[in-house]
């Protein structure tokens, strides 16, 4: 009896700790729905009713290189594993972006404008659809919308069938685009299935730019057709390297796959002979499958070399993932970037998050920018080390946050932006000597911290532009991820970090998920710290208020001027040149507003200096006094 009542005080202690850390906690009445509908629940796990839809996709396309027009055909099973009866399906047709009229976050030249995605054919349960009529399909913006009379029940599936085509943009392409006349990378290029989840229901927010993914785990059979001299690289595995490229290549492939070296597959050499791909048909047909990924891109060139090898990510099976760089022979930096990227493949699997790489394969594609697909990036070229460093690093760690975890980056980019940013920061710093991106980190959120542009990274993404979505997707979250590592301790903060993952891997977490899995995990109430980082405007800027010299005794007074949480940094300098430090965690500010330091001084002091290179802080120019002699 008396173990039975002990387990229910336990029990009801971890109730009654639950309840109260989400009770200070700001939550939009849609999320709370949620929770009342338990698909969620305040622990921070998945509640015992929670679900989410699925989507398999076969794909046919072709990819014109003459005319750079794109056509594809699709069988699509949706599959409605919700407690819901839907009528309609909301399709993305991301290619409408560059259609004449369609609003977005900036302007391209008319020459890059052209009628979006024409869809062709529709066909539910093989019965051809009136694509002229509204009500059957009604386009707007970036979505387009069926709805059916036969309506899809609880736990059932539908098939759809579409073809469609759209012309490739030769110029100004966003996140994807033609390089080199003989290189492409192609992303938003088929009619995607919007979300529908527990909290908002169908995903309707149109793609004007800024930003990007939100998506299902899906499965996908996809085959890709283009001219014999091109080469296709994709999400997925490619099944069919022995019809498509030459044998000679196709071994250099396997022993890629168990290599810990950098093996070149195609040479300048072989680029210039054509020595790579079949050339038996015209075109040949690249075939890939991958499946539980969120998306799916590709990238051809008929000039680009390649380089491959392949990283251990599973200790415990001793898995490998392919790693594939692929780039134009006049960019230097690429010839690292199949290094750069075996080193984070096993970075992100061995050290942090300390989470296997969830994928078999990875390729960096050098285009332009830096951008991440499921298994792809498509990343520029730089002449500093660091910046190759810094971009490949990045846009490889996304595969963790939001593919492998599903988060709404429409709605809340700071779940993997801000995570993409900070995780990688270590890495960073061992691959490229000199480089330091906590402290340029810190400097890029000074710049903007405590202006009209630092909105709380709560505040929905797609309502933010430019300077202040970069800052609450970005720089603000980074920064508050990096601060909170620190004051956990490595041990810990990892803990969280992998329960969290644990929990809402192939699922779609919301913040509060995250913040109440930090809870729970940590059996601590963060509330304080994530409504000041979070949830409120607010700015870190500690200054000295107040200096008393008594004796041998030093007392400082520094107060929280723009109230956000960060650590105390204190040097006292001696005329003498030596120097002591004190350092007080940045939880001192749950509990106050001005904190009074007394150190018993070695030494005449000459001057107090404030903080740190890693510790951001608004206004400077209060973080040091100086004793008059």
């Amino acid at each position: 009896m008396k173990t039975k009542f002990y387990l229910f005080l336990f029990l009801t202690a971890i109730s009654a700790f639950a309840q109260n850390y989400k009770s200070d906690l700001y939550i939009p009445s849609e999320i709370l729905k949620a929770y009342e509908k338990k698909t969620r629940s305040y622990d921070g796990k998945p509640g015992q009713n929670y679900w989410i839809n699925k989507t398999k996709y076969y794909i046919k396309a072709a990819f014109n290189v003459d005319n750079l027009v794109l056509t594809g055909e699709a069988k699509i099973i949706y599959f409605n594993n919700s407690p819901d009866t839907l009528d309609k399906i909301v399709f993305r047709c991301y290619p409408d972006f560059y259609k004449f009229g369609n609003m977005r976050d900036w302007q391209l030249p008319k020459s890059a404008l052209n009628d979006g995605m024409i869809l062709k054919k529709i066909k539910l349960y093989d019965q051809e659809l009136n694509i002229s009529d509204t009500k059957v399909i009604l386009r707007s913006g970036t979505n387009a919308v069926l709805s059916f009379s036969n309506k899809l029940n609880p736990k059932d599936s539908i098939e759809i069938y579409l073809q469609w085509e759209y012309q490739f943009p030769k110029e100004r392409g966003v996140r994807m685009g033609v390089y080199k006349d003989s290189s492409y990378f192609v992303a938003y290029w088929y009619p995607q299935v919007a979300v529908y989840d527990d909290i908002y229901g169908w995903d309707e927010l149109h793609y004007t730019g800024t930003t990007e993914f939100y998506n299902d785990f899906n499965d996908y059979e996809v085959d890709i057709s283009v001219k014999n001299k091109f080469i296709v690289w994709a999400t997925g595995e490619c099944l069919n390297y022995n019809e498509t490229l030459n044998q000679e290549f196709v071994q250099r492939l396997e022993e890629a796959k168990k290599s810990d070296k950098i093996i070149n597959i195609v040479s300048f050499e072989d680029v210039i002979e054509g020595k790579a791909t079949k050339k038996n048909n015209e075109y040949n047909v690249w075939k890939f499958q991958a499946f539980n990924v969120p998306d799916f891109a590709f990238a051809i060139s008929s000039s680009y070399l390649w380089d491959a090898t392949s990283a251990v990510v599973d200790s415990f099976s001793n898995s490998r993932a392919l790693v594939f760089a692929v780039y134009d022979k006049d960019s230097e930096d690429f010839k690292e970037v199949a290094f750069i990227s075996k080193a984070s493949l096993e970075y992100f699997s061995h050290c942090l998050p300390g989470v296997p790489y969830p994928y078999p394969a990875l390729t960096v594609f050098n285009g332009s920018g830096g951008m991440e697909y499921p298994m792809m990036a498509n990343n520029g070229s730089f002449k500093e080390k660091a910046a190759t460093v810094h971009v490949t690093t990045h846009e490889i760690f996304h595969n963790y946050f939001p593919f492998m975890m599903g988060t709404n980056e429409r709605r809340f980019a700071f779940m993997d932006e801000g995570w993409a940013v900070s995780i990688p920061f270590d890495l960073q710093s061992s691959l490229a000597e000199n480089y330091d991106p906590r402290a340029l980190n810190v400097e890029n959120y000074n710049l903007i911290s405590g202006t009209s542009d630092d909105y709380p990274p709560i505040v929905q993404s797609h309502h933010l532009r430019w300077r202040a979505y970069r800052q609450a997707a970005y720089n603000r979250p980074s920064i508050a991820y990096d601060l909170l590592r620190s004051y956990l301790g490595e041990k810990k903060f990892k803990e969280a970090l992998q329960e969290y993952i644990k929990r809402w891997q192939g699922k779609h977490p919301s913040p509060y998920d995250f913040f109440f899995t930090f809870n729970d995990v940590l059996q601590e109430n963060l509330n304080w710290y994530w409504k000041k980082w979070f949830f409120e405007f607010c700015y870190p800027d500690l200054g000295i208020e107040k200096v008393e010299l008594k004796k041998d005794k030093l007392k400082i007074e520094i107060k929280n001027i723009g109230k956000a949480p960060v650590p105390i940094v204190l040097r006292v300098y001696y005329t003498d040149y030596d120097f002591e430090e004190k350092i007080f965690p940045l939880n001192i500010w749950e509990e106050y507003a001005n904190f009074n330091v007394e150190i018993k001084l070695k030494n005449k002091p000459k001057k107090i200096k404030l903080g740190s290179n890693y510790i951001p802080d608004n206004n400077q120019k209060n973080n040091t006094y100086q004793f008059k002699n």
